[in-house]
């Protein structure tokens, strides 16, 4: 059975936060490699890496939403407040 790597899951939870942020219809296959996107998942794989059994899941989560927010902001996608 293969695991997943610290990587894989960053990028896991940053593209279920794209597309629920987008309703989703779209997510990171539609998006371009961009620097954002992979000094985001860079920091976020570090975070989960450092992880402890005091880490909370929903602190880890709303990383990945803010990366997944400036990742669509920087897309242009419109995000109505």
């Amino acid at each position: 059975m293969k695991t997943q790597s610290d990587r894989e899951f960053a990028t896991h939870l940053v593209n279920l936060e794209v597309n629920r942020l987008t309703g989703g219809i779209v997510c990171l296959a539609d998006l371009p490699d961009t620097h954002t996107l992979c000094a985001g998942l860079d920091d976020l794989e570090a975070i989960i890496e450092d992880s402890d059994e005091f880490t909370s899941m929903s602190e880890i989560q709303n990383i990945a939403q803010g990366i997944a927010f400036e990742i669509l902001e920087e897309e242009g996608f419109p995000f109505h407040i």
